[in-house]
């Protein structure tokens, strides 16, 4: 464990944000008082840029974003791409094509750094239109895969998405892409190798920031390779049991403002490590 603090990476929705999707003003001075005593705070979320920059931007986090599950490295002050890291048109079409024919009836939708494409019934329309720039829905996806995309987002209405779903679609998948999941409805199809804790590292090497002054925080699969990753990996207290399995700390749950309190410890302890509560005393 790192003596000194200086980047705390954190998970978005499930994580920071409450179960209503709002962010405490609690957790915003909390941001601000970290980053101003020398911890950099940071977004790393399945979430697409658009939908992260307001987020991001209006709680102060930075200096940059890591989106769409480690595909997209954003710049949260300029609003633009540093790194993108897509899932080739050709190659996700045909990993549409073979999920279909091992997962009959299942659901996709393709997603780029500024745009959504979803068939109809995967998502509701309501919620759509906060996913991307552009958003739409369409009676099949493959009609739209033209360029590169961020990932694809599949369900499937008679399966949840569990351990057991998520492997099988691996095996679909293959070494042609990375699967995993940012909640419980949907299983997302990345570019092979592409996870948070890889695009975390390649962000933390711009900034001078070594593993070991890393703490991450947590709630869901996606976040698995980030904790691994991580001087000091954190899971919030509603986080999945595989998170509550491998973290070192456990704050408490997000409708409880537990980032909020982590990087209010780290602000007293100026960018002090956080300490590691055993799991005896966990929540």
């Amino acid at each position: 464990m790192a003596e000194r603090t200086r980047l705390v990476a954190t998970d978005l929705d499930g994580t920071l944000l409450r179960s209503d999707g709002t962010v405490s003003t609690r957790t915003v001075a909390a941001i601000r008082e970290a980053r101003a005593s020398g911890v950099e705070v940071l977004a790393v979320t399945a979430r697409s840029p658009w939908s992260t920059s307001p987020v991001a931007a209006g709680c102060g986090m930075g200096p940059l974003a890591v989106c769409g599950n480690g595909a997209v490295v954003w710049d949260v002050a300029e609003a633009r791409l540093v790194e993108h890291t897509p899932l080739a048109a050709q190659e996700a079409a045909g990993l549409v094509l073979a999920a279909r024919d091992r997962f009959p009836g299942i659901l996709f939708g393709a997603e780029t750094v500024d745009e959504v494409v979803a068939e109809t019934g995967l998502f509701d329309p309501a919620e759509l239109v906060v996913w991307a720039r552009e958003a739409s829905t369409a009676p099949d996806v493959l009609a739209h895969l033209e360029r590169p995309v961020t990932k694809l987002i599949c369900h499937h209405p008679d399966r949840s998405v569990d351990q057991a779903l998520l492997a099988e679609l691996a095996m679909v998948c293959g070494d042609r892409a990375t699967v995993t999941s940012a909640g419980t409805g949907w299983a997302e199809i990345g570019a092979p190798r592409v996870t948070k804790a890889l695009a975390l590292a390649l962000v933390c090497e711009r900034l001078g920031i070594q593993a070991a002054e890393v703490v991450c925080v947590g709630d869901s699969l996606n976040d698995l390779s980030m904790l691994a990753w991580a001087g000091l990996p954190v899971a919030v207290a509603n986080a999945r049991p595989e998170l509550l399995a491998v973290a070192r700390r456990v704050v408490p749950a997000n409708d409880e403002d537990g980032v909020a309190s982590l990087l209010e410890e780290l602000s007293t302890a100026g960018g002090g490590a956080a300490t590691p509560v055993p799991a005896s005393e966990r929540g």
